[in-house]
């Protein structure tokens, strides 16, 4: 379509999920719970699995922390549910999918990328708030 390489069109990507990375390091995520709030931890796996265990072997495990679960699924009195985490874990492992897998040193940009379109992103996508930031690092 626009006759730009596979390439370039990484070396882009890489450097979109920079940004994010870099706007997530200088306005962090408001920090979750503190004294007398409890809260537990959710997991993923993140690795590649040789299809009938055939081919290489596995490569060493990439388990990923997220936050949620409680003791109810659907907090009665914050609403808040497991459904959130399960979904970003969903959203987050398309991505690896769609890729066709990811490499371990890049996991982290992907989560970052991740994170500041959930925390950042607003009801009219990510476009908007992109360019904020593209505003804010990049100054003219």
């Amino acid at each position: 379509m626009c006759d730009v390489s596979e390439r370039a069109v990484g070396h882009i990507s890489a450097r979109i999920r920079d940004i994010c990375a870099e706007d997530l390091r200088r306005r962090p995520v408001i920090p979750f719970g503190g004294p007398g709030v409890v809260c537990q931890i959710d997991e993923s796996r993140f690795n590649h699995k040789p299809k009938h265990n055939r081919g290489r072997p596995p490569m060493r495990e990439n388990w990923v922390f997220g936050v949620v679960h409680r003791y109810n699924f659907v907090d009665p009195i914050t609403g808040v549910h497991s459904q959130h985490i399960e979904s970003l874990w969903s959203r987050l492992k398309s991505t690896v999918k769609e890729r066709r897998g990811i490499r371990r040193v890049h996991l982290q940009s992907y989560l970052d990328e991740q994170t500041w379109r959930d925390w950042r992103a607003s009801n009219r996508g990510t476009f908007y708030p992109f360019l904020g930031i593209l505003r804010q690092q990049f100054p003219v």
